[in-house]
This record gives C-alpha cells, structure tokens and sequence, in this order.
C-alpha cells in the first residue's frame, strides 16, 4: 500500500480472513497519540479485568497502576489484564474499545475487519 494515498499496490491473498495480531496494542496507542490518556496518569484495574484468562500478570482489582506501566506490561508480556484495565479507561468498557477497533481499521483501508470479544 502507497501512503498517504493508500492506494495498493501489491496484494496476494488481499480477500483471505486472517486473526490481527496486536490491534488491541494498536489502538491504545492511537489513542495515547490522540490525547485521550496520559503516559502518567493512574488507571484503576476493575474486577473483570483482575479476573481476565489467559496470559496475565495478577493485577489486584481496585489497585491502581501508572498506565506507562501498563503499557509495558502489555507489551512485553502481552498480559490480558493490563490490556483490559487500559480498554476500561480509553473506552470506560472491553466492548467500547471493541466498537473503536471495528471502526479503527476502517480507517486504515481494512474494510471488512470487524472485532468481537
């Protein structure tokens, strides 16, 4: 793809469903980017978020960490509780920022990319 015009180039396989890898990551940082959250602000971990599956890294609901933190803890170990405790304050839910992710790609040409939780 050609930026700023995006317009393709070179497609192979453009139509085949694939999983995104690190969307999520992506749009936080949008979101960063955009102002909506400061680097050194502090973010409250909810029960849901405490309580996620997968990788994680044991936050304690109710506890609050400086997102920078989280941010790393995101990256690095790909935790689901920091990434769900900084979806919570960009967009006060998991679905919200699910909603933001389907409408985020849209925007970057990925036309039929859609995101559930």
């Amino acid at each position: 793809m050609e930026y700023p015009s995006l317009r393709i180039i070179y497609a192979k396989k453009a139509r085949r469903k694939i999983r995104p890898s690190s969307m999520t990551k992506l749009m936080i940082f949008e979101a960063l980017k955009a102002g909506q959250v400061m680097k050194d602000e502090l973010v409250s971990v909810s029960k849901r978020a405490s309580r996620s599956g997968g990788s994680r890294v044991f936050l304690d609901a109710g506890n609050k960490y400086p997102l920078k933190s989280l941010l790393l803890t995101m990256i690095v170990y790909c935790a689901n509780d920091a990434t769900i405790a900084l979806a919570e304050r960009i967009s006060s839910s998991e679905a919200g920022l699910v909603q933001a992710m389907t409408n985020g790609p849209k925007r970057l040409a990925c036309l039929t990319a859609s995101f559930v939780t």
